[in-house]
């Protein structure tokens, strides 16, 4: 994956969300961005509050149309 790189997740549901950027994040270098699109529902709190726990920054979140949002997240490191 480079840093510009989309990972679009608007069909997959928590936990299953968070397993697959993690696994994304893993393939990429310390501080490389990645955008993921997501469901904008509540329960994806746990997807934010894993990013954290990983020491991963959300530098942005941007709603999309159709309930989704644009999340950017910085790789930790």
């Amino acid at each position: 994956m480079t840093e510009t790189s989309v990972l679009d997740l608007r069909h997959t549901d928590c936990p299953m969300t968070f397993v697959r950027v993690r696994l994304a994040l893993d393939a990429l270098a310390p501080g490389a961005t990645l955008t993921v699109r997501i469901k904008d529902t509540p329960a994806n709190e746990p997807f934010f509050n894993g990013l954290k726990t990983l020491g991963h920054t959300v530098l942005a979140r941007a709603p999309i149309g159709g309930a989704g949002l644009d999340v950017v997240i910085r790789h930790a490191g």
